[in-house]
């Protein structure tokens, strides 16, 4: 058995211990899945113990990330059942925050925050919950700071699941009328693509809205006339959204649709005998 199926089963067993209930926690299939059974384990904890538990969930997080959410899951409810058994002043938050992203992943902090005198958490407590957030391929930190908090944090990277591109092109070639029409749409597609997905980054850095609305507009567009409607339907969406204003949430959506754009030029490229950006 490796060192961190060793790790998980140790840790699952320790669970079991407190009861049925806590160790579902670690059958968690999904980000959303893992915190709902956060919550259905220690909000009546809370109550009984008289702890006030809070949840902050940063709206940028995906919510279809790809991880080891069930061992993950015992690394997290051992912070929180800590946390819970030494604070001071009865309050303890869990809060879920992005501090990296790109079109492939999520860098997450799941930070369990002791409310009270800031005493040094003994790390031996929760030992084997770190060793096993490190099989992970994660890292933990304990902090305090100038409130009297101590900060338990969870730092794990979650991948995104390919977006599919959905196109039919035998269809669209028939649609088309031959390899002709193909070829002007990969053009058009291109024309729209090209120039803002290499300075797509720099356009996000100016920090305005009326750029970007146009640009997601035209791409939007292109898709659509390649059959990729799913995907033109979120560059739409997107450029409504930026109605409101710009948002580190919708940069990174942006910035992930631009990527996704690209793959279905590589699709439509490939079947043309184009080559790639």
């Amino acid at each position: 058995m490796s060192l961190l199926c060793r790790l998980e089963a140790s840790l699952t067993a320790g669970m079991r211990a407190y009861g049925r209930h806590r160790a579902r926690i670690h059958r968690a299939t999904s980000l959303p899945d893992l915190l709902r059974r956060v919550g259905r384990r220690f909000t009546p904890l809370a109550r009984r113990m008289d702890v006030i538990l809070t949840l902050d969930v940063d709206p940028a997080l995906a919510i279809d990330l790809r991880g080891p959410f069930g061992a993950f899951g015992a690394v997290l409810e051992r912070l929180i059942a800590h946390a819970m058994q030494v604070t001071t002043a009865k309050r303890v938050s869990l809060s879920v925050d992005v501090v990296g992203d790109d079109a492939r992943s999520q860098l997450v902090h799941f930070t369990v925050t002791v409310f009270g005198d800031a005493t040094p958490v003994d790390a031996s407590a929760f030992g084997e919950a770190i060793a096993l957030l490190e099989a992970l391929g994660g890292a933990f930190y304990n902090e305090s700071d100038e409130r009297h908090r101590r900060h338990l944090i969870a730092e794990l990277a979650f991948s995104l699941p390919p977006r599919g591109v959905d196109v039919d092109v035998t269809a669209l070639r028939t649609t088309l009328g031959g390899d002709a029409s193909l070829q002007k749409l990969v053009d058009a597609l291109e024309d729209a693509l090209v120039r803002d997905i290499r300075s797509l980054d720099a356009l996000l850095a100016e920090g305005g809205v009326a750029e970007l609305q146009t640009w997601l507009h035209r791409v939007a567009g292109v898709l659509g006339m390649a059959e990729a409607t799913d995907l033109a339907r979120v560059g739409l969406t997107l450029e409504a959204d930026l109605d409101h204003g710009r948002s580190e949430w919708i940069d990174n959506a942006i910035r992930r649709f631009g990527h996704d754009a690209g793959r279905v030029l590589d699709t439509l490229r490939a079947h043309v005998g184009s080559h790639g950006i």
